[in-house]
This record gives structure tokens, sequence and C-alpha cells, in this order.
């Protein structure tokens, strides 16, 4: 994974002076344990030989999301603040979606998760 380190501090700093309302009005602003969750996951695949990703968001419901397009699959992974992790899989004809709970016991789920895109 590219070193993204810095833009990654930039755009958390930016989401986090988002307040309520910050796109429509009733928009929330990020969760920290979203954002924890989030370095925690980012800490689990920082060794992994994984694609770049597409980027990172804040979503409506103040958490963060995570999102590849490579080669027409498609993965997109949401950080909820207890620590579990949602997804979708798209694999440009099938989409398949579930939870991961409790992602900081949970790195073998990670890994078989990152390997849909690597």
């Amino acid at each position: 994974m590219e070193d993204k380190g810095f833009y990654i501090f930039e755009q958390i700093g930016i989401f986090s002076e988002y307040k309520i309302g910050w796109n429509y009005e009733n928009d929330l602003p990020l969760d920290r344990e979203s954002l924890k969750c989030f370095v925690e996951f980012l800490w689990i695949i920082k060794d992994l030989d994984i694609p770049k990703s597409n980027g990172f968001s804040l979503t409506p419901n103040g958490t963060l999301e995570i999102e590849w397009d490579i080669y027409g699959r498609g993965l997109e992974i949401e950080f909820l603040p207890d620590y579990k992790i949602e997804y979708l899989c798209d694999t440009g004809g099938a989409m398949s979606e579930g939870a991961i709970f409790k992602i900081d016991k949970n790195h073998s789920e990670v890994y078989k998760l990152i390997k849909f895109i690597g």
C-alpha cells in the first residue's frame, strides 16, 4: 500500500472540523470511535501488498469509509463506532455484503476481505 500518511492525516483533520449538517441537514460529524477503527484497520494492512485505494470519505452517519475499484472488482469498507466493519464486494455482476465484528480481534477476517482486491 502506497504511503499516504500525510494525505490521510490532512483529510482526517478536515473531516474532524465538520459539524452536524455538514452536507445535508442531518449529516453527523466524524465519530471518534469510527476513526479509531479506521486507524486499527490501516495498522493491520500497512505491510500488505495491495493496490492503492480510490480514497476514503466521511459518510452522512459520521463514519469513515474506504473503497477500491480494481479491474472491475469493487470493495467498500465502512468503519463503525463499535469496532465493527461492514463491507460490500462487487465482482462486476454479483454483490455480497457482510460485517466483521471486533476488528481488533479478527485480523484473519480482514486479510480474507483484502484478498478480494489483492
